[in-house]
């Protein structure tokens, strides 16, 4: 790797000396050559080139001047006799004397060499000026065709899809109780007054079905000898009254006939949703009322019903490129039957709005011509992603070492006429070859480029020396005090050599800085500090700080990794152009007269 990098490096600094060119001074010199070859071959004596001087042997000069055609010279016969024997024997005599009296040919238009030469023929203003067009690149090289074909790309519509949410019963819960609650019946005093019904109302601990209800045993007067019971308007029961001997001294009806009747506890199954209950006890005989004489004890059983409520939508699973956008309430709150139980629910039916997001393919192939489409992903009748059908026109181009623009040759020189044109990269190109061969004057084993030099000085409180100023330090007064190396520091920086590192504290006392140090890399050269400075941040590298500078050099293989396009040489660009050396003039005419015959 090193002997490959000393190599490279070897031959930049080899080009780096033949770059410098005046471009007066070069016009001027051909102007001088064309006069001095014009006058040259004008004078008496100018001696012509000899053809024997591009011969390697004798056998090549005998060639020359007795060539074998020779025998033809005053000798017709012969000349006939090799005429018919080429006839005879060459190819390309056979193939004229074949086709010469077969008229025109035939081409086939779908030749490759046919197409390809029309193909320059129309498009010849583009070739013959070094052009680029569709079917010629003149830039590349390149010959270029088109063909069509059919290509197929998917195309979402974008139109949204609507759903249907409704609720279902995933699963229903049943659990029974009971309450007993203490009654106070109403009772019928001697005289008048009668009761000819009860309404008793019970509020139940919340709303359940009521499945079932006990009465206890109560009274009625006795020509009434029957009883009917409602719950909340509905009639569940009639009930016989039992007679019997209350008070023997209360006739109330001929004589033989009880006073007094009795009703038994009665059990009545029922099934009713309610909150509240609400019973009424009746006499079947409006001509006697209900005496109720005691006090008792209603128990009332019910059931609770819950369920476990899911809802269930209408498009099924979603498709995985769609998602929702929007969900609405189409049938609003209330309570409805439900599996035999009444439920409430804020909203019994959900709206919901979908929209698919497929990748358009079609957009690679916007250039091309739609020949069809039809729809290639359906959901609940909704297209959502259709196949899109285009004939594309395609071009493919091939490397047939296209040479374009004119090719002009002239043996005298006339036809040259240089066009000025000012090199805006000269110096650019120039820094970089040069950089190049200033690393070279540091390869070593191993090899370092651009070595730098660690270099401090010191400045000191105000009114004493300041041996870190940048320049005009010989006229300073009290720089006496400053050493040699910041002496020489300071001719290097004035130089543009250093590469400033910031400056830290060298002496303190009591807590207070009493002499600061500025350091610095110092190099040999404006190149070497230049690629340094430029380069070592394109690897990641620094100089370390200014109390610990790191001034290492660089490695071949570091050096290759550098841009030298990225960098900045104009400090460089004065010291190039006063270092230049350019060719003597005297030197360029002495070997123009010696190629010309030493004459002018």
């Amino acid at each position: 790797m090193t002997g490959r990098v000393c190599t490279v490096i070897a031959l930049m600094f080899i080009a780096s000396t033949a770059i410098a060119s005046q471009e007066q001074r070069y016009t001027d010199n051909v102007n001088w050559a064309k006069q001095s070859a014009t006058v040259t071959q004008g004078q008496s004596g100018f001696t012509a080139f000899s053809v024997n001087e591009y011969c390697k042997d004798t056998a090549c000069q005998q060639q020359l001047s007795n060539p074998e055609q020779t025998r033809y010279r005053n000798d017709a016969t012969a000349m006939d006799s090799a005429k018919a024997a080429a006839i005879a024997t060459d190819d390309n005599a056979q193939a004229v004397q074949a086709n010469f009296n077969a008229g025109r040919p035939t081409i086939d238009p779908n030749d490759p060499a046919y197409s390809q030469a029309v193909g320059y023929m129309n498009d010849a203003y583009t070739i013959s000026h070094g052009l680029v067009s569709q079917y010629h690149d003149c830039k590349k090289g390149q010959t270029c065709e088109f063909s069509e074909s059919i290509k197929h790309c998917a195309q979402p519509t974008h139109t949204p899809y609507t759903c249907d949410i409704t609720p279902y019963v995933i699963s229903k819960n049943e659990h029974t109780g009971s309450q007993r609650f203490p009654m106070s019946y109403p009772r019928s005093n001697a005289g008048n007054a009668r009761v000819t019904s009860a309404g008793l109302q019970i509020t139940l601990p919340a709303k359940v079905i009521v499945t079932r209800i006990e009465l206890p045993p109560f009274g009625v007067q006795s020509n009434t000898r029957s009883v009917s019971i409602d719950a909340n308007g509905r009639p569940i029961k009639n009930a016989t009254a039992s007679p019997y001997w209350s008070d023997p001294w209360d006739m109330c009806g001929p004589i033989g006939s009880f006073c007094w009747s009795e009703v038994g506890a009665q059990t009545m199954n029922v099934s009713i949703d309610t909150s509240t209950l609400n019973l009424t006890i009746r006499a079947a005989d409006g001509r006697t009322g209900i005496h109720l004489m005691d006090k008792g004890t209603i128990t009332v059983h019910w059931k609770t019903r819950t369920l476990n409520i899911g809802w269930k939508n209408s498009c099924g699973p979603t498709l995985p490129a769609c998602s929702k956008t929007q969900e609405v309430c189409v049938e609003g709150g209330g309570s409805r039957w439900l599996h035999g139980v009444y439920q409430y629910l804020p909203c019994w039916k959900k709206r919901q709005t979908y929209h698919c997001t497929y990748p358009d393919t079609c957009a690679a192939l916007s250039t091309c011509v739609e020949q069809s489409r039809q729809c290639s992903k359906n959901t609940q009748g909704v297209c959502v992603q259709e196949k899109v059908t285009k004939k594309c026109t395609v071009q493919t181009c091939v490397d047939t070492n296209l040479i374009c623009g004119e090719q002009s040759f002239c043996l005298d020189g006339e036809c040259y006429s240089p066009t000025r044109e000012q090199n805006t990269e000269f110096n650019q190109a120039a820094s970089s070859l040069a950089a190049l061969a200033d690393a070279a004057k540091g390869l070593g084993d191993p090899p370092l480029l651009f070595t730098g030099k660690a270099m401090t000085c010191s400045k000191k409180p105000v009114g004493l020396s300041d041996c870190c100023k940048d320049s005009g330090w010989g006229s300073d007064v009290g720089l006496a005090q400053c050493n040699d190396e910041e002496k020489a520091l300071m001719q290097a920086k004035e130089k543009k050599l250093t590469i400033s590192l910031g400056q830290y504290c060298a002496e303190k006392v009591l807590g207070v800085c009493i002499r600061k140090k500025k350091a610095y890399c110092t190099y040999d050269s404006k190149l070497a500090r230049i690629v340094q400075e430029q380069g070592k941040p394109q690897l990641g590298m620094n100089f370390g700080s200014a109390k610990h500078p790191d001034c290492s050099a660089i490695t071949p293989e570091q050096m290759q990794q550098m841009d030298f396009s990225n960098m900045d040489f104009s400090d460089f660009y004065s010291d190039l152009h006063n270092n230049m050396t350019l060719p003597d003039n005297n030197q360029i005419q002495q070997r123009i007269k010696e190629t010309l015959g030493g004459k002018q």
